[in-house]
């Protein structure tokens, strides 16, 4: 659906999907048997647009979760590199390099969305009591 509610017609929809699996807009418009001028029209449209977008959210969404689930076995697999006496020197030490700068960022993420969560609350207190906007050196 287009961000403004209205659905997508049915060749619009199948357009974006084509776009969206890597077909130039040309190659997309000969499939659907429309004009090049067409296809390029449709493609313009904020509809479209919007559900180009979208489509490129959901596959990053599931990329995400596919990578996710291998975050286990991944790590499994540095630990056992690391932690093999009879690996090569360079594949141990590239294993544990990888696991403290891993770690390094997971927790340096883990401070910002936690810096992010109280800015937040911070500006919502404030919007909450009809208080003025916030300034950096008010936080």
């Amino acid at each position: 659906m287009a961000d403004n509610g209205q659905e997508l017609e049915p060749r619009q929809a199948r357009l974006v999907l084509l776009l969206a699996d890597g077909l130039t807009t040309s190659e997309a418009a000969e499939r659907l048997g429309i004009s090049e001028r067409m296809a390029r029209r449709w493609r313009a449209s904020p509809d479209v647009q919007e559900a180009l977008r979208a489509v490129g959210r959901e596959s990053i969404r599931r990329a995400s979760s596919a990578l996710s689930a291998l975050l286990g076995v991944a790590a499994s697999a540095l630990r056992e590199v690391a932690s093999d006496q009879m690996a090569p020197p360079a594949a141990r030490v590239s294993a544990a390099k990888t696991i403290v700068e891993t770690a390094l960022r997971l927790r340096e993420a883990g401070e910002l969305e936690d810096r992010m969560t109280a800015l937040e609350a911070k500006f919502e207190e404030g919007s909450s009591h009809g208080n003025k906007p916030l300034s950096i050196g008010s936080i």
